[in-house]
């Protein structure tokens, strides 16, 4: 269903219509490739690349978290690891996205 919704918002405006619970399944699953697959990541990057208010703040909290945990660990080579899963690389891009750059 989330992917209809963000083929209808890019694809077919006319057609497409906000779903609040939509939204926010979305931002619960946005790091997950179990959920979101790197096909449709993208669009959904550009999709909340303008939102603004809570939504906006709940990504860039979830991403912040995710990178915090990485660089708190203390062991290098799991550090590493957690920086080469998809959950980590997409936190850094939804930061990239959102953040302004001299956040990051």
């Amino acid at each position: 269903m989330a992917y209809i919704y963000l083929k209808k918002w890019k694809h077919c405006k006319n057609e497409w219509k906000f779903e609040k619970l939509r939204q926010i399944w979305l931002i619960d699953n946005l790091l997950s490739s179990y959920s979101i697959s790197d096909e449709i990541f993208p669009i959904v990057l550009e999709y909340f690349e303008k939102c603004r208010g809570s939504a906006r703040e709940t990504l860039i909290e979830k991403a912040m978290e995710l990178m915090k945990k990485a660089e708190a660990e203390e062991d290098e080579k799991d550090k590493k690891e957690l920086m080469k899963t998809t959950p980590y690389k997409r936190a850094r891009q939804v930061l990239q996205t959102l953040s302004p750059s001299e956040e990051i």
